[in-house]
């Protein structure tokens, strides 16, 4: 199957703009397992938890640019590093087939090119860091009751928003294959729908009022996470299941 990428949603294989992705570009590497740890007050050391982070994934894209005459060459060279380069970090995705994957990235390093100016040449190397170590999908939006239509993501899927109809004033989600749980208390209002940014720990009614003192959750944020077989296992209380819709971004390492 080919694989090319996008830089911040320009296409990196432009054969129009005289660029192309080469044969022999190889799948990126694999975000290592990493451990996280918790200093404990008053104790010497740290508590290990679950490893369920992953290590910075590196991407290599191998790049020829090509022109008819030597100016063509040099402007389309010149466009070509304003795509694969932009400053600070930006999304690079994947494309493979149908499947588009996504994740923020920064250039790691770019290889000495190899300049041929007979035929108005160069090929070069682009290696791109994900410092999370994951590629994510497009958010869908599922309720909690049917978390199987996303099951089979490999790393904790980030989650963009949370939308709960609740039922009293202490709701909890938790992660069951990490433990870790997201709770919010206040007073509910009715009619009104409680919004909860696990990203940006910010909650706020429907109406657009701030609630974000009732929110908790790890200070390492939270997450769902797929079990080794890819399934997804939420225990809730203070909602009911179907009244709690997630949108998340299906993660892979």
């Amino acid at each position: 199957m080919d694989i090319t990428y996008r830089v911040n949603g320009a296409d990196v294989h432009a054969p129009s703009a005289g660029r192309y992705v080469m044969d022999g570009t190889e799948l990126p590497s694999l975000g290592a397992p990493r451990t996280r740890f918790t200093e404990v007050p008053g104790r010497t050391g740290v508590l290990a938890q679950p490893t369920v982070a992953t290590g910075e994934i590196t991407v290599a894209i191998k790049v020829l640019v090509c022109g008819e005459t030597h100016e063509e060459f040099l402007a389309r060279l010149d466009s070509t590093m304003n795509v694969l380069r932009p400053v600070g970090f930006f999304i690079l995705t994947r494309v493979m087939g149908d499947v588009e994957r996504s994740a923020p990235a920064c250039v790691s390093a770019i290889s000495t090119p190899k300049y041929d100016t007979v035929h108005h040449e160069t090929e070069f190397t682009v290696t791109y860091l994900i410092p999370s170590g994951v590629w994510c999908e497009a958010p869908t939006t599922v309720t909690a009751n049917n978390l199987s239509s996303v099951n089979g993501g490999t790393a904790p899927y980030e989650i963009d928003k949370i939308e709960i109809t609740p039922d009293a004033g202490r709701v909890t989600l938790t992660d069951a294959p990490t433990g870790d749980v997201l709770t919010w208390e206040g007073t509910v209002v009715a009619g009104e729908k409680l919004l909860l940014y696990p990203g940006s720990f910010e909650a706020f009614w429907s109406s657009g009022v701030d609630v974000s003192e009732g929110l908790s959750l790890p200070s390492h944020g939270w997450t769902i996470t797929p079990n080794i077989w890819g399934v997804l296992t939420m225990t809730i209380t203070g909602a009911q299941a179907s009244n709690v819709a997630l949108t998340v971004r299906k993660a892979f390492r």
